[in-house]
Parts: structure tokens; sequence; C-alpha cells
């Protein structure tokens, strides 16, 4: 274990310096450095702040209100602490069932996370907005001053992006996951979904988490029908035009996010190959919605 892993175990307050501390990786991270540690007769989460939060407009002070929330919520993983000022997280780990990024979920499964995103669009007003539109131009922006490669139709693209944003394509707001891949999504042993990582929660018009569900959890249109239906039937509003220009912002956030962190790699590194290839798997798919 590295020496400053091993520092930083020893600050959690719940396991104590004398503790014996099982340690091993967690995959899946892009962002961060995930370890589940098993301490005594509990299993819990460790998430160590990526090196490019910053970059990335992760606000952690943002983060740690939108997961109290949501454990309040019952949605969430339970929090153990917060190691400031770094931004460290320490939950319990949820036993349950993942989601793989790359097969659509059951649509059972899938009208289950629908639930838990309602839940969260109730969660209390915040001071933290998201706008999917300057996020878009934020990350294009700081891959062009760090020299990174920009598709050559980047001025097109924004273009649209000013375009939607100028007609009001985005619509009420209230707080949003923001992230609602289906990577974030557990189901646990105890019959309830739960969704994690909070990073970009915020206020945003909750057709971009209806978005991110239909289209990132790579859904027929039977089943995105079965899933808009059932919003509706929930009591929300769905304006088609508005839900294809959410459509249109998550594939280009997606896409400008993976070359964002591409190039902060510096093309390099075990994760290089799926940034780049997710950034041009993204690019083709909000292009074909020009």
């Amino acid at each position: 274990m590295q020496r400053d892993l091993s520092s930083l175990l020893r600050r959690v307050p719940e396991w104590g310096p004398e503790q014996d501390l099982l340690v091993e990786p967690l995959p899946g991270g892009w962002t961060n450095d995930n370890y589940r540690v098993i301490a005594g007769a509990g299993a819990f989460v460790l998430r160590v702040n990526g090196a490019h939060a910053d970059a990335l407009g992760i606000d952690r002070e943002a983060e740690r209100d939108a997961a109290r929330a949501a454990e309040r919520r019952g949605v969430g993983a339970e929090i153990v602490c917060f190691l400031e000022p770094e931004g460290h997280l320490v939950t319990r780990l949820i036993r349950g069932r993942g989601f793989p990024w790359d097969a659509a979920p059951a649509l059972e499964d899938a009208l289950r996370m629908l639930d838990v995103l309602r839940e969260v669009h109730a969660f209390p007003t915040t001071k933290r907005v998201f706008s999917p539109f300057g996020v878009v131009r934020r990350y294009l922006e700081r891959t062009r001053s760090a020299g990174g490669p920009l598709p050559d139709d980047a001025p097109d693209l924004l273009a649209r992006v000013r375009s939607l944003e100028q007609r009001g394509s985005e619509g009420q707001r209230c707080f949003c996951h923001n992230d609602a891949g289906l990577g974030n999504f557990i189901a646990g042993e105890d019959g309830r979904m739960r969704l994690i990582d909070w990073e970009y929660a915020g206020m945003n018009d909750p057709l971009f988490d209806l978005a991110t569900l239909l289209v990132g959890h790579l859904h027929g249109a039977r089943s995105e029908a079965a899933l808009v239906d059932a919003y509706v039937a929930q009591g929300g509003e769905v304006d088609p035009v508005r839900l294809d220009a959410m459509k249109f912002m998550y594939e280009l956030r997606e896409a400008s996010w993976s070359l964002l962190h591409y190039t902060l790699v510096g093309g390099s590194g075990p994760l290089a190959p799926e940034f780049r290839d997710a950034a041009d798997r993204f690019f083709a798919a909000a292009r074909r919605r020009l």
C-alpha cells in the first residue's frame, strides 16, 4: 500500500490508527481512485479525490451537501466522513448489483432508476447551478488552452449550443444529479435503488437527467417511450423539443468531458484510449442530431 494512502486511512476517525484494515482497489473510476476497505465487521468505500477535479469543474463542497441530502432521502450511500481539505469521501459499501456502462438495463430496473431521479428532483434547491451549455463551452475551451485536439467542427457544435441556449431550451430548474449514468446506480440487496457520485449535482433542467437515462442507458424506442410515459404519469412535463435538446447536450457534455480528460492525462496512461474512444463516440452521436 502506498505510504500516502496509509496516512489517509489513519485519518478516518471510525477506523482508528490501530485497527487492521483490508484495502483493495475498486475498478471503474475514471476521475478518482476508489478503494474497498474492510474494517472490523464493516465494509466501506474510500473515494480519493482525483488530480483533475478542479479542471473538470467538480465542486466538492456542493458534492458533500448533495450526498448528504441523498443519504437523508434514502437514495444515496451512507456517509461516514469527508476528509478535508482534500474532499476525500468515505461511505459504507452498498451491497448489491451494479450495471455495466455498455448494456441497456432491464426496463424494470430503468423504471426504478427513474423513481430515484424523481426523488432527486424534489430535493431542496441549492445555490449550485449546472448549465450543460456553459459546461460544454468550458470543457472545450480548457481543452484548447491545454493544447488538446478540438474536433474540426467545434465551431458548428458550439453554434448549435448557443442556438439552443438562446431559444430557451433549458426549462424549469430543480435539483438534478447531472451524471446519472448506468455505473452510478446500484440495486441494493435491501431492495432499494441508489445513486452515487454527486460531483456535478446542482440546479438544472430535469430533462437533462431524463435524457441521460434515455440516451446514456442505451434504450431502444420502445423502452424509451415507456420511460417517458412513466415520467409524465409521475407528474413530469416533457416538451419533445426540449428533451431532444437535452439529449444533444448530454452527448456533447460526455464528448467534451472525455476529450478534456484525454488532454489532461497527456494522451497517455491506461485510461487514455477509453477517453479518446468515448469522445469520438459521443461527438459522432451529437453530430447526428445537428
